[in-house]
C-alpha cells in the first residue's frame, strides 16, 4: 500500500530536492523556511554576491501559466518577509536580493526561474 504525503509533506520534499538542486549548482544556503509574521521565505541562498530568495511550488502535475503559481498577493507577501530577513540579517544588508522560482513536479525540477518576479516601489 502506499503512503500519500500531506501537503506539508510534499513542499518539505521539494523544498529539499531543491535546495540540493541549488547547491550543486553553486549556491550556499543561508536559511531555510524563514517565518515571520509578513510571511514566509522558503529558501535563502547565495552565489556571486547575489542573495536569492526561492519560492518553491511542488505539483503533482504542473498545468496553467507558471506566472499564476505565485500571484501577486503572494509575491508582495514573500517581498516584505525577504525585508524583514533582510533587516534583522545584519550581514545581508549591503548585497543585492532577488526572487527565484522554481517548480517541482512529483521529484523532479520542472523549471528554474531567476528573477521571478520585483519589488513594485
Amino acid at each position: 500500500m502506499k503512503t500519500q504525503l500531506n501537503t506539508r509533506q510534499k513542499g518539505a520534499l521539494g523544498e529539499k530536492l531543491i535546495a540540493d538542486w541549488l547547491t550543486n549548482a553553486g549556491f550556499k544556503i543561508v536559511d531555510t523556511n524563514v517565518q515571520c509574521r509578513m510571511g514566509e521565505l522558503d529558501i535563502v541562498a547565495i552565489k556571486n554576491g547575489v542573495v536569492s530568495i526561492i519560492e518553491v511550488k511542488s505539483r503533482r502535475a504542473v498545468t496553467g501559466l507558471i506566472a499564476d503559481m505565485v500571484p501577486w498577493r503572494k509575491q508582495q507577501r514573500i517581498i516584505n518577509a525577504a525585508k524583514y530577513w533582510q533587516a534583522h540579517t545584519p550581514w545581508a544588508s549591503s548585497y543585492t536580493i532577488r526572487f527565484d522560482v522554481a517548480i517541482v513536479e512529483g521529484n523532479s525540477l520542472v523549471e528554474y526561474i531567476a528573477n521571478a518576479f520585483s519589488p513594485s516601489y
